[in-house]
């Protein structure tokens, strides 16, 4: 079946003001070009970028079999947008395309070779449950008749469309989907082409092949004419294949190739995307609070310098104050070493992993716990071990200390699973409250706190380990 629009006979109108792109940019945490995700960010989150696409035949007229020619034969666009988390459940939205023409076919309503603007689009989205791992939101945007005419860009009347957005994630797995209605006024061609009222839908897989970092997604879309009989070419549909990419918290990059899937308008033999976006999110705590004990409030608000050779109080107060010393180097390792004894803590060369959003520890972590596990056996003088959990900053506070207690207790189990025995050991969890840096991946961890080891004059430790508590057996 062609992947191309499936007109009639004859085309003899002039270009006209009809917007036939398929895939709209989406600025949303965790969302692929044209399938917006129902996941929140954090608020007062900002995403700005912009998607280029370029599409390859998106509206050529055929009859029966034979293909009479182009009206848009080649576009590339630019979509500029930008994305606004104002509350917790309330995000807003915008976003304008402009676009270049050329290779139009000899039909009269072919649209010409130049550049050209879209409709400026506004909109908004309510999250009615939103969580880490899940998120039902209701979505609404406008479309405002700024394009320009008879370009096959924009229509000359406002639009609006409505509807709700599912997402969920499972382990690496995220689904994305959503429907809405979009009214419009009816846009009637000489040509069997008219356009109205209608149901879209888009839906994505996508695949966290590295956590935070790299994913690849399948996704498509698709739309519906409503109350009326829908002709072949009213019905497109189109495939996408892409990664997203986050090298850095703060820069998101979108690849992707499409195809159509069915003989509608805006369906392509080809398309290609690639996104830029970049994301501001805000520290958790914007509110100072320092305090300026050397001045003195007046009742107007104003504040008075207070010289410090006539306070008492600051004459006691030390001239200088002493450098703090520079951190400590990081630590050296041998070759096949994964932990140590240092002091007050347990260190490791690699941070334990689990799947997303889980306390599932992966596979390649299992070597890590056993080192960690013989290390403590090989030190029977250190008396107690706090396994601390942390997370990143995604998510509610209350899911995040959750994840960084299952965490915790996943790796506790797995340290008594090896032997160590469970009165040596507790558990702490502090979620997001304690951040070891800017960056997600090294904020989502577990650290091993030594807070009490044995003393001159203490009992020896029992050397038969208690039984492991959630089975009454013996440990391995």
């Amino acid at each position: 079946m062609a992947t191309v629009l499936l007109l009639a006979a004859f085309a003899h109108a002039a270009p006209y003001s009809a917007d036939i792109e398929l895939v709209n940019p989406t600025f949303d945490s965790g969302s692929v070009p044209g399938v917006d995700a129902s996941f929140v960010g954090r608020r007062g989150t900002v995403r700005a970028g912009t998607l280029l696409q370029y599409t390859l035949d998106p509206l050529v007229y055929r009859e029966g079999d034979t293909e009479i020619g182009a009206a848009v034969g080649s576009r590339f666009t630019t979509d500029l947008g930008v994305a606004w988390q104002i509350a917790r459940i309330f995000e807003a939205h915008a976003f304008i395309p402009v676009a270049g023409q050329w290779g139009a076919g000899d039909v009269s309503d072919a649209a010409s070779a130049g550049l050209g603007v879209g409709d400026l689009g506004l909109g908004a989205k309510l999250a009615l449950l939103h969580g880490r791992d899940v998120g039902f939101s209701l979505n609404a945007d406008v479309r405002f008749p700024t394009g320009t005419p008879d370009a096959w860009l924009g229509e000359r009347g406002l639009r609006g469309s409505f509807g709700p957005g599912f997402s969920v994630s499972a382990g690496p797995v995220d689904i994305l989907t959503g429907v809405s209605i979009e009214g419009r006024s009816a846009i009637t061609t000489p040509d069997d082409l008219n356009l109205g009222s209608e149901l879209a839908g888009d839906a994505a897989v996508r695949l966290n092949l590295i956590e935070d970092r790299f994913s690849l997604y399948l996704a498509s879309v698709g739309r519906l004419g409503i109350g009326k009989d829908t002709g072949v070419g009213e019905m497109p549909a189109e495939a996408m294949l892409g990664a997203v990419l986050t090298p850095v918290d703060s820069i998101q990059i979108d690849l992707g190739v499409g195809h159509g899937l069915s003989a509608g308008y805006g369906s392509t033999r080809f398309r290609a995307m690639a996104g830029l976006t970049y994301v501001y999110r805000p520290p958790r705590n914007e509110e100072s609070t320092e305090v300026d004990l050397h001045r003195d409030v007046k009742p107007e608000g104003m504040y008075e310098l207070v010289d410090a050779d006539d306070d008492p109080v600051m004459d006691k107060i030390p001239a200088t104050v002493d450098t703090p010393p520079p951190p400590p180097p990081p630590p050296q390792w041998e070759k096949g070493e994964l932990a140590r004894v240092e002091k007050t803590q347990i260190i490791i060369r690699d941070p334990i992993k689990f799947d997303k959003s889980t306390a599932e520890i992966v596979p390649a972590s299992r070597p890590l716990l056993a080192a960690i596990a013989q290390r403590l056996l090989e030190h029977p003088e250190i008396l107690q071990v706090i396994i601390e959990g942390h997370s990143s900053e995604e998510g509610d506070f209350a899911f995040n200390y959750e994840l960084s207690m299952t965490r915790a207790v996943a790796v506790y189990k797995a340290l008594v699973e090896a032997g160590v025995d469970a009165q040596r050991l507790a558990i702490r969890a502090l979620g997001e409250v304690v951040p070891n840096g800017t960056d997600a991946a090294e904020n989502r961890r577990v650290v091993f706190q030594i807070v009490r080891t044995a003393q001159p004059g203490d009992p020896k430790p029992a050397t038969t380990p208690t039984p492991v508590p959630w089975t009454g057996e013996k440990a391995k």
